[in-house]
């Protein structure tokens, strides 16, 4: 008894760090903290490193490519010391997080305790989306102003849609994988109530993507069983319900009767976009140093006055072809798909848990990369939530692989 409480009491002391940041990283002002909690479960992978025996860290080299290729942006940056900063920030610190989680998670159990501050984190937002947000201008016709109160403990509407598409995966996959339809059913509609208050038109599209992929892949992988009848009626029931608040939110953010052409035909970055592709393109192989502020500081004649909010290009692979040209858009394009790989082959290939992770892998990268093709939300805290949780899903995922073989061999 006492051996299995020193035991018990040691994994909540090695996870409590690792979960502590998972819960507070979607709060603004919690920089400092992240930080600390982020070095302790650093320093506690690298001290207990030979102990847990980890499987090899995976695509090493696309990994070092994407940190070389960044760092070589820098001394011809617009700002050596802020694109050396950035670098240290977007890249240093996410694969401290991606190497830390990755490590930490050996075993379902430390998931587990891991995953309740996420779970947590989660159910703090949600509700708090519920209780703030609910009585905002997106159920009037049209407003002229803004749809999300961005002055809350919940922070902005475009940090906290890309909060839910990056951690609702996890949890709605764990609740399918237990068939805890129900739980997970009424889980998914409060996520998609709290995101919808968020008035933005693309977490509709990929919550409706990514609960398709998580449906797919889990009745594919044998843990689902779902009918025709049921798939049929809840498709239709998908479509007539994210149809009602895309539309909704289209007049909501409308300015004019003609909420198409104000949502689309006259959205600045279909004005700009060729633009920004033409720059690039006309020095593909080099950048203005790597950093979102490289089109404002480097490169003013892509701003456009009659929009001040459009200082950066508003998808995550234009920043990159702006600060490191076509280099760094490739290597970003190989880090996604080496994680939509890795956990496409735990979805097909391995057993129920890992099917689990790698429906939930897939789900999650699938709608990061979805969510900043129209905005870049792959920075600061919600990119050390993406590194986070790939390295606790793939750490866990990898590991009961690489001791399966060990066993067989």
């Amino acid at each position: 008894m006492n051996a299995t409480l020193s035991t018990n009491w040691k994994a909540w002391a090695i996870a409590l760090p690792p979960a502590a940041l998972l819960f507070i990283l979607p709060f603004p002002g919690t920089v400092a903290l992240r930080l600390l909690l982020l070095s302790i479960a650093f320093v506690t992978a690298i001290l207990t490193w030979k102990r847990s025996a980890p499987p090899p860290v995976p695509f090493k080299i696309v990994l070092a490519l994407w940190a070389i290729i960044a760092a070589a942006s820098v001394p011809g940056s617009f700002d050596p010391a802020y694109s050396l900063g950035e670098v240290k920030n977007e890249i240093g610190y996410t694969l401290m997080a991606f190497i830390a989680f990755y490590f930490l998670a050996d075993s379902t159990a430390q998931v587990r305790r891991m995953g309740t501050g996420l779970a947590a984190g989660m159910v703090v937002m949600v509700v708090g989306a519920m209780a703030m947000q609910s009585g905002q201008s997106l159920w009037v016709v049209r407003s002229t102003e803004r749809i999300w109160n961005e002055a809350t403990f919940i922070g902005g509407s475009g940090v906290y849609a890309t909060y839910l598409m990056t951690a609702a995966p996890l949890l709605l996959a764990a609740l399918l994988g237990a068939k805890r339809l129900v739980a997970a059913a009424l889980a998914f509609v409060a996520i998609l109530i709290a995101g919808y208050f968020t008035g933005q038109k693309i977490f509709i599209l990929v919550a409706g993507v990514q609960l398709a992929l998580l449906l797919w892949l889990l009745n594919r992988g044998g843990l689902l069983r779902l009918n025709r009848k049921w798939i049929i009626a809840t498709i239709a029931v998908g479509v007539v319900v994210l149809g009602a608040m895309m539309q909704q939110i289209l007049v909501s953010r409308a300015m004019t009767n003609n909420p198409l052409r104000d949502n689309f035909i006259g959205d600045v970055r279909v004005r700009q976009w060729p633009k920004i592709v033409g720059h690039i393109m006309e020095h593909p192989l080099t950048g203005s140093g790597f950093g979102r502020n490289a089109m404002q500081k480097a490169t003013p004649d892509l701003l456009t006055p009659d929009v001040p909010l459009f200082w950066h290009a508003h998808n995550v692979f234009l920043n990159y072809g702006i600060s490191m040209g076509l280099p760094g858009v490739l290597a970003l394009l190989l880090v996604f798909g080496c994680l939509l790989r890795a956990f496409w082959k735990l979805a097909r290939h391995g057993n129920d848990v890992q099917r689990v992770i790698g429906a939930a892998g897939v789900a999650m990268v699938a709608g990061v990369i979805a969510r900043n093709l129209t905005n870049d939300f792959f920075m600061r805290d919600m990119s050390l939530l993406f590194w986070s949780l790939s390295g606790l899903l793939l750490g866990l995922g990898n590991r009961m692989g690489h001791n399966r073989e060990q066993a067989a061999a």
